[in-house]
């Protein structure tokens, strides 16, 4: 299983690879955080809303996002991307 690629690729470019290494391997390694993997139908739902909220900037992992939340029940988002916040979702 592959790291996740968001929180890696961030933390890879704004302070260093070992840190995003690390830090995608304490995300594998922990009890608390679930990783989710996208299928076929997310992905298709996820164009839909993309497709839906055209007038925004979105993007498709955003809409990507939107999909698993709505799937998994989670109503708040840890982000610092007002798009949740355009979606109806609460923030912080």
């Amino acid at each position: 299983m592959a790291p996740p690629s968001a929180p890696k690729s961030l933390i890879r470019y704004r302070i260093s690879p070992q840190a995003a290494v690390t830090f995608g391997e304490s995300l594998l390694k922990s009890s608390i955080v679930s990783i989710v993997d996208v299928n076929l139908e997310d992905r298709l739902k996820a164009w839909e809303v993309f497709k839906k909220y055209g007038d925004k900037e979105l993007s498709f992992t955003d809409c990507t996002s939107f999909v698993l939340m709505r799937n998994l029940k989670i109503h708040k988002a840890f982000t610092f991307d007002e798009h949740f916040k355009q979606i109806g979702l609460e923030i912080f």
